[in-house]
């Protein structure tokens, strides 16, 4: 799929975490340098000729240094270990736009190929750092959604993004912010049978009204009732 047919498609292009080939015969370091663009990634030159990039964690943690003899296994050992701080570093951006549930995480972790012993390191860390919660994220979704659309819905779009089906129905009903629950389904039925006021036939209309709020989440027997005592 080209880029601009993904972008027209609403689809997000997740470019793969890649290792880079090292070396087939690995080399002794003669330089490290820190990468302009990210204090936090070094350039390692084996031979005198660029190699691969670190992050500095991973340079400190295995005490790589100029004159030090790297074989093709160790370029590998190293690599690998970096994948880690890479796919942090890309959840971390992920997770900078908005909150995400633990499956939208497991989820960006997939597409970006990560094997599932660094997604579980990535994982840990993000929950260590108190990023992902799904409760505190279904209460604050829930409580946004409810002011537009009913509970079925907001439970269905909970469940699409991970959330228990026990806990997406359960948050629902907490954050419901409606106090009187009848008086808030005539009003939406009301407002949406005016949607249809240029509808001549009455039964058309109500069919319309009830189409409409169902897709909005809402249930279509408590529409029914709501309905009875607007449409003649």
């Amino acid at each position: 799929m080209k880029r601009n047919e993904a972008v027209a498609m609403g689809v997000s292009q997740i470019k793969p975490i890649i290792v880079p080939e090292p070396p087939e015969n690995g080399g002794t370091v003669t330089r490290l340098s820190w990468q302009k663009k990210d204090p936090h990634r070094c350039s390692v030159f084996l031979d005198d000729s660029f190699a691969f990039g670190l992050h500095v964690d991973v340079v400190s943690a295995h005490g790589l240094r100029k004159g030090v003899v790297l074989s093709l296994d160790d370029c590998l050992a190293l690599l690998q270990e970096d994948v880690y701080y890479r796919a942090l570093k890309r959840i971390l951006s992920h997770l900078a736009y908005k909150p995400r549930t633990e499956k939208e995480l497991q989820d960006r972790l997939d597409r970006l190929h990560v094997d599932a012993s660094t997604r579980k390191q990535v994982m840990e860390k993000v929950r260590s750092m108190h990023l992902v919660h799904d409760e505190r994220y279904a209460e604050e979704f829930a409580r946004g959604r409810l002011r537009a659309y009913g509970p079925r819905r907001v439970v269905r779009e909970l469940i699409q993004k991970g959330i228990p089906e026990t806990l997406a129905e359960k948050t629902v009903v907490a954050c419901n912010p409606h106090d009187d629950p009848d008086e808030h389904m005539a009003h939406v039925t009301e407002k949406a049978w005016n949607r249809y006021r240029t509808e001549s036939d009455p039964r058309t209309r109500s069919r319309k009204t009830i189409g409409y709020l169902v897709r909005r989440g809402y249930d279509v027997e408590e529409i029914k009732v709501a309905l009875s005592l607007i449409a003649p």
